[in-house]
């Protein structure tokens, strides 16, 4: 008798929507975390992943939608060009996290 690996267990009965979200690759091919779909192949850095996003997204809330220093529209804007111009909006959200 074949036993499943946990991975596959986990693929089918408990898949990790949210990391699934945010790990590279994942929604380009369509395929879950454990189905394959990572760009990467890793283990253990869910747990800093999901961190990261907590931060990010608290930093987001308090930013756009608690202070309104910038819109919605405008915080993508700064994304998409990494920062550049707007360091001072980076370390906003640096500080917001910590």
């Amino acid at each position: 008798m074949d036993i499943p690996s946990v991975g596959a267990m986990h693929a089918k009965y408990l898949p990790k929507i949210f990391s699934s979200c945010i790990v590279g690759g994942v929604i380009e091919k369509g395929m879950s975390v454990e189905a394959g779909g990572a760009k990467y192949s890793s283990s253990g850095g869910f747990l800093v992943a999901l961190a990261n996003a907590a931060d990010s997204l608290a930093a987001i809330e308090k930013v756009v939608f608690q202070e309104q220093m910038l819109t919605l529209p405008e915080l993508v804007d700064i994304l998409h060009k990494n920062f550049e111009g707007n360091e001072r909006v980076r370390q906003i959200l640096i500080k917001v996290q910590g």
